[in-house]
């Protein structure tokens, strides 16, 4: 009776151990999971900040308040809330909002990501910012949309500088054309096809459709 009382014993106490590792083991897995979950969410916000600061002009850099944002992250959600520190050329943080005049030279995001049961995690990211500025010097200029039907080469003044910048509207290129610059598309998309050449870079705010081309340096948005 006695051995049989202590074997009794031994098992219940294993069985309590066994018990134990497995709740330990749920417990680490889920709060992994909400790490991870957060981690993404944080750098979801960083994403989503950086893609409105490289299609927005400097009086319209998000700076007021923080950037939000909610993630589906089944069987939870999770948030993100993203501030950001505009530097001047000085080093210096810039003193207000960005604006036409007061263009900042670099940017500091800081994001947190945090999941419905309260488990945060915060990222960061720092990169120059470089403003598009043309439009004025280039060798087309249109405020629609243009369409280019035929074939043509357009050269630049002693380098690849025949640019092409379209205010409004989308640009098309059915035909076969040389362009000897860059194409800015400020407020639309870009379609190009038939094998034609663009020497420069493509800057699109919109869609971007590419067959049969060659491009030197390609980007969407801008």
């Amino acid at each position: 009776m006695i051995i049989a009382i202590m074997i009794a014993f031994v098992i219940l106490t294993l069985s309590v151990f066994v018990i134990q590792l497995s709740i330990h083991n749920s417990n680490q897995s889920a709060y992994d999971r909400r790490r991870v979950t957060s981690v993404a969410a944080a750098e979801a916000g960083i994403d989503a900040v950086w893609a409105t600061i490289q299609s927005s002009t400097p009086q319209n850099l998000p700076c007021s308040s923080p950037a939000t944002g909610t993630l589906g992250s089944s069987p939870g959600t999770a948030t993100y809330s993203v501030t950001v520190t505009y530097y001047q050329s000085s080093g210096a943080a810039l003193v207000g909002c960005p604006s036409q005049t007061n263009v900042p030279v670099a940017a500091l995001l800081t994001s947190t990501g945090t999941t419905d049961s309260g488990a945060t995690r915060k990222m960061q990211a720092y990169a120059t910012l470089t403003p598009i500025q043309t439009g004025i010097g280039a060798a087309i200029i249109s405020n629609t949309g243009t369409s280019f039907t035929n074939n043509f080469t357009l050269n630049g003044n002693g380098s690849d500088n025949a640019d092409i910048y379209i205010d409004n509207g989308d640009v098309s290129i059915n035909s076969s054309p040389t362009v000897h610059g860059t194409i800015y598309v400020h407020a639309g998309g870009y379609s190009q096809g038939n094998n034609s050449i663009i020497t420069g870079s493509v800057w699109a705010n919109g869609a971007m459709t590419i067959n049969s081309v060659y491009i030197a340096r390609m980007s969407v948005p801008w």
